[in-house]
């Protein structure tokens, strides 16, 4: 039987690979409307998020969204549905159109947190 359609999905079991957890291409929202979302390769590690300018080649300097006490929740948006992950210092968006590859990123977010985090999606 399938989860109701308000339960996060469950976090994946802890990344013990060579390579990250989950990678792939989202859009990150902007801190101001007026910049709109900007396409970022994104990767997910234990205890963090890494995302880049350019794609798999790693190209640039990867900025990263540190795990550790972060909440984690689903949003939606005009543009789709968003990850949002939010830190003591901000909260970060990333969004996709697709509701099921927010769902593998939300998995694979919590499996690579230091410790179980809450997660809840907006009503």
């Amino acid at each position: 039987h399938d989860a109701p359609p308000h339960q996060p999905p469950a976090p994946d079991p802890p990344h013990s690979g060579q390579g990250p957890a989950c990678s792939g291409w989202l859009h990150k929202e902007t801190r101001t409307a007026f910049q709109g979302a900007q396409k970022r390769w994104c990767e997910v590690w234990p205890g963090e998020l890494r995302y880049f300018k350019r794609g798999g080649d790693r190209k640039g300097e990867a900025k990263t969204v540190p795990l550790s006490d972060a909440v984690l929740r689903e949003d939606a948006c005009k543009g789709g549905h968003v990850v949002v992950i939010s830190t003591v210092d901000r909260a970060y968006r990333f969004r996709h159109q697709e509701q099921a590859v927010v769902h593998q990123w939300l998995r694979a977010l919590a499996g690579a947190c230091p410790q179980p985090q809450q997660q809840q999606q907006q009503q």
